[in-house]
């Protein structure tokens, strides 16, 4: 009796900063190349605590990936505590108002990530979610708007191009013009990729309208580009005090708990789930 292959199983692949870090799931000397964050220890009184994200399972992009998606995997999860979308350092534009750079704005940054690390960065995925800007906005910009760029549509469309269709050289230091060029150098090495940005919740308004308005962009002009963006900024969680929308792990301030990772998967699914099992 013949019987139909069972559906085969989409590959997700994340890039992201340490809200996606976990440290048996990220790639290659994970304790110390890529710096995770979860799972979360320190010490109180002279005892050990720990968070509650003390699994894989217990991150947002495993409740996702297998306990939302209808059939998935994780393909490659390359996220490095700290980093930056963009390039940060002595010669981005508004630098000397923070002077604040390390390893994770430069060598580690989002695109230097995948531009330069040529172990797989992402393996061969059907998907791929990035999940940044925390740090473009507050690490290094204090909560502010310096490192963000331009929203213009032009400027978004010529980084994206340059990656897509040339590979060639963009200065990539403020986050419109990496993340831009960052889905350019994606659509270039895996045409049919599906693409999501996800932005955090303890950003500026206008982190969270960045994605949207680089989607708009993108795929005025590439209309086979498979692009969509998330936001939990005001996303509504619980009562708000400001852009914390979310509970976060034991003594951080900007790092989702067990129930924070929940929501998240659930929220991520209800607005593009359907979209990914396609």
């Amino acid at each position: 009796v013949y019987k139909a292959p069972a559906k085969p199983y989409k590959k997700v692949s994340i890039i992201g900063d340490d809200i996606s870090t976990y440290r048996s799931y990220i790639f290659e000397d994970q304790s110390v190349r890529y710096n995770p964050y979860y799972p979360n220890s320190w010490t109180e009184s002279e005892s050990t605590v720990y968070g509650d994200v003390l699994s894989e399972r217990n991150t947002w992009w495993w409740k996702l990936i297998y306990n939302k998606m209808s059939s998935a995997r994780v393909e490659v999860v390359n996220s490095y505590s700290g980093s930056s979308v963009c390039f940060i350092d002595s010669s981005t534009p508004n630098f000397d108002k923070h002077n604040v750079t390390d390893k994770a704005s430069t060598t580690y940054c989002f695109v230097e990530r995948y531009r330069k690390d040529k172990d797989y960065p992402v393996g061969n995925p059907d998907i791929v979610l990035i999940y940044g800007g925390r740090n473009d906005n507050c690490k290094y910009g204090g909560s502010t708007n310096d490192y963000l760029g331009s929203l213009t549509t032009a400027q978004m469309q010529e980084a994206y191009v340059k990656g897509r269709d040339v590979g060639s050289e963009v200065s990539y230091r403020n986050y419109t013009v990496a993340m831009s060029y960052l889905v350019g150098l994606l659509r270039r090495d895996f045409p049919n990729v599906k693409i999501l940005l996800i932005s955090h919740d303890m950003i500026t308004d206008g982190y969270a309208n960045a994605n949207t308005n680089i989607v708009k962009a993108l795929t005025a002009i590439d209309s086979s580009l498979k692009l969509k963006a998330v936001s939990f900024h005001s996303s509504g969680m619980t009562p708000s005090s400001g852009n914390t929308n979310m509970p976060k792990d034991h003594g951080s301030s900007c790092h989702p708990n067990n129930t924070a990772t929940t929501y998240m998967a659930n929220y991520i699914y209800e607005q593009v789930g359907s979209w990914l099992d396609e």
